[in-house]
């Protein structure tokens, strides 16, 4: 007799020996239709099904099972459907991803639209479903909404594909909207959805792994029933089509239930190829749970729709950008022969305004503006490149400068702004230095312009191979920043960059950041390089990066100044890795008995929570200072393997295979190189760290930012070979 087991391969066998065959808990919720049997004789077998939720019950089975469409209703009756626009969705057999039936977009003509739409009570988790798309490709589009905001859109020949989005608790509505432009078909001039997994049941709806990209990195999200911090997610990825995987660095288990993310997996997978396929595999070291999935990096190439070019020579007015390209097709604004220089002259707050997306801006010169150079609205995917930025900001009354910035935003849709190979410099005002007390706000704190500023903004953003700086007049308060919370937020990547000459943070990425990446950058002339006080989510990884010189202003003595710290941290909570970092001491001038250097290295400012250090050269101004300051010796705190010179304030035991000493580095070093000699503590002393530090030379890896006998490490605007 044989027995047809449909379960979702996200549900494994744990168990097939002696007399029972164990399930994973969950399973009953998921029995369908996939392509699974197995035979037994009864005279052989008992079959135990084993459920950790007790859903035997019919109660507990209705309730898990509960929050899955698959449209097998052959109607629209397991969920309070709405059906908006010029015609309803229908059920159909003729297309699904599974089962018998799928939900179809409703006929339409031109210029029409047909929503589905429903509102349900969510648990903090993830909405996934299955689409499938056919339609005039770039015109007319399936698109997806949370709370009426657009989450993506497909059109052209889309075959059945899963999508997730994130969900915050509370009542969501989300809605499905095929719509038309004026003229035109393509294909069969429809959409279709199926196997949609609503978060009302946080025991199913957080189990299917969600991936964010960008283009060299993943951030993974997991909350399988059987997760726990003791419980050691494994990541393993290959490129599609390979044979080999690679393993990348564990995922990290926080079952704090903070700022909206539920208790579960996070963390990255980073030196990926853009615009490439992944094979991920997710495995729990102690269940044996498995998972394996696929996922795409960003492609690098933007599909261009329709050039724009502006004025060539001098113009004095805003430009206002309101018309959206599309996925298929970006709308490029661009100067033309000759070039294009937008100077307002400190007549308008701004040079460009954009309210548009699927936009890309570049090779524009932008200044004067009393605010901002460019300010964005509630815009998505956004490309801002190749500009040349500067005279920003206005003098206040004071004397000080307002806080105006190159490229600015405070809108909470904001997402997937990317900014790369832009200088911005020479803002037209100046901050005050902490030395400095403005009056007319009561502060000692920097107050002034910045050059990267997002408030409130929703993440997924690229800042990348940008060149910020100043003279000493004309300094900024933060570099890269949101001024008061949340930059640049999650799933974002900050590399590459050239960062100077402000009188707080060089990069400043605080508040609710999970999955935030910051490496590769050149940081000096500021009072602190990084700052990620506090990481209230997490994680956030900070990977080689090099620091310079740096000080508290720009009049009190060398003898006498603060020469600042490489990392601030605060209370929060949220993981923090410190990976290959180096930290430079510049010979100081005649006279002067220190380097110039960070006179900190990691736990400027306050506590120091969650954090883990590897492999960096944490070589501080004066011994006697703090390489790691870890004031409140936190039991989360994780530290070794690190070179440094100062202090280590920390928990007894701190750094059993660190080594105490200076970095001799090559005779021969030259641009962009920072590597060890042979003869130097730290080489070839580090430890491996999966997907950190795979491509080492020697015995093992070299503590600090540079590793010897590979290329030269490169920042700013013509980085790795590109010409502007």
């Amino acid at each position: 007799m044989k027995f047809k087991w449909e379960i979702p391969s996200r549900y494994n066998i744990l168990t097939a020996s002696g007399s029972a065959v164990l399930l994973g808990s969950g399973t009953l919720a998921a029995i369908r239709r996939t392509e699974m049997s197995f035979g037994m004789r009864l005279s052989n077998w008992v079959v135990v099904l084993v459920f950790l939720l007790g859903v035997l019950s019919n109660t507990n089975a209705q309730t898990i099972s509960s929050s899955a469409e698959d449209f097998e209703t052959n109607d629209f009756s397991k969920f309070p459907w709405e059906h908006l626009g010029d015609a309803s969705w229908v059920t159909t057999h003729q297309e699904s991803h599974s089962g018998s039936y799928s939900a179809e977009s409703g006929s339409i003509e031109d210029g029409e639209s047909t929503t589905l739409r429903v509102t349900l009570d969510c648990v903090s988790g993830y909405i996934a479903f299955y689409r499938k798309v056919s339609s005039e490709s770039g015109f007319d589009y399936l698109k997806f909404y949370i709370d009426g905001e657009e989450q993506d859109n497909w059109s052209g020949e889309e075959d059945w594909a899963e999508e997730s989005f994130p969900v915050t608790e509370g009542t969501r509505t989300f809605e499905w909207t095929y719509s038309k432009d004026g003229s035109a078909s393509g294909g069969d001039d429809t959409a279709w959805i199926d196997d949609i997994v609503f978060p009302v049941d946080s025991s199913l709806a957080l189990e299917r792994p969600s991936t964010v990209s960008t283009f060299h990195c993943m951030g993974v999200y997991w909350s399988p029933r059987d997760g726990s911090s003791d419980n050691v997610c494994q990541v393993h990825y290959r490129a599609l089509g390979s044979t080999e995987w690679k393993e990348a660095l564990s995922l990290w288990y926080d079952d704090r239930g903070v700022s909206g993310y539920p208790a579960g997996y996070r963390g990255s997978i980073v030196d990926l190829e853009p615009g490439t396929t992944y094979e991920i595999e997710l495995s729990l070291l102690n269940t044996g749970t498995t998972e394996i999935f696929t996922a795409s990096t960003w492609s690098e190439d933007f599909p261009i729709a329709k050039t724009v070019y502006l004025h060539g020579g001098t113009t004095h007015q805003t430009f206002e950008i309101t018309e959206s390209g599309s996925p298929d097709g970006y709308i490029l604004y661009t100067a033309s022969a000759g070039g294009t220089v937008i100077d307002v002259d400190h007549y308008q707050d701004y040079c460009i305004t954009v309210d548009a997306s699927y936009v890309i801006i570049r090779g524009l010169e932008l200044k004067g503006a009393k605010k901002y150079g460019i300010r964005l609205y509630d815009c998505h995917d956004v490309v801002i490149e190749r500009c040349d930025i500067s005279d920003f900001s206005s003098i206040e009354d004071d004397g000080w400068g307002n806080r105006g910035s190159a490229i600015f935003s405070d809108s909470n849709q904001l997402k997937r702004i990317i900014v790369q190979r832009n200088r911005m410099h020479h803002p037209h005002s100046d901050t005050n230095s902490w030395s400095e007390y403005r009056a007319k706000y009561g502060t000692f704190h920097p107050r002034g312009p910045r050059a990267v500023c997002y408030v409130r903004s929703d993440g997924n953003h690229v800042i990348r191979y940008n060149e910020i700086y100043s003279d000493d007049d004309h300094y900024f308060a933060d570099c890269l920043t949101a001024g008061n919370n949340n930059f640049p937020n999650r799933d974002s990547d900050i590399y590459g960059n050239y960062v100077a000459n402000c009188w707080d943070d060089g990069i400043e990425a605080e508040d609710d950041n999970c999955n935030v990446r910051i490496w590769g950058n050149f940081i000096e002339w500021t009072l602190v390089k990084i700052a990620v006080a506090p990481t209230n989510v997490g994680p956030v990884y900070v990977w080689r990066n090099v620091a310079g010189a740096g000080r508290k202003n720009d009049f009190e003595p060398w003898n006498d100044v603060v020469r600042g710290g490489f990392l601030k941290t605060n209370s929060g909570g949220g993981k923090i890795y410190v990976f290959h970092n180096t930290l430079l001491q510049p010979e100081p001038p005649v006279g002067v008995d220190y380097p110039l250097g960070c006179g900190r290295g990691l736990g400027h400012g306050g506590p120091m929570l969650n954090t883990m250090s590897r492999n960096n050269i944490l070589h501080v101004s004066n011994p006697k200072y703090p390489s790691i300051k870890d004031r409140d010796h936190d039991p989360l705190g994780d530290y070794d393997y690190d070179l440094y010179n100062g202090n280590i304030n920390a928990y007894p035991g701190a750094e059993p295979n660190g080594i105490k000493g200076v970095p001799i580095y090559g005779r021969h070093n030259g641009d962009g190189e920072f590597a060890l000699d042979s003869s130097s503590p730290g080489y070839d002393a580090g430890v491996v760290i999966p997907n950190l530090n795979d491509n080492y030379n020697g015995a093992a890896p070299d503590i600090g930012a540079h590793e010897a006998g590979s290329a030269p490490m490169e920042f700013g605007v013509r980085a790795f070979g590109v010409s502007l």
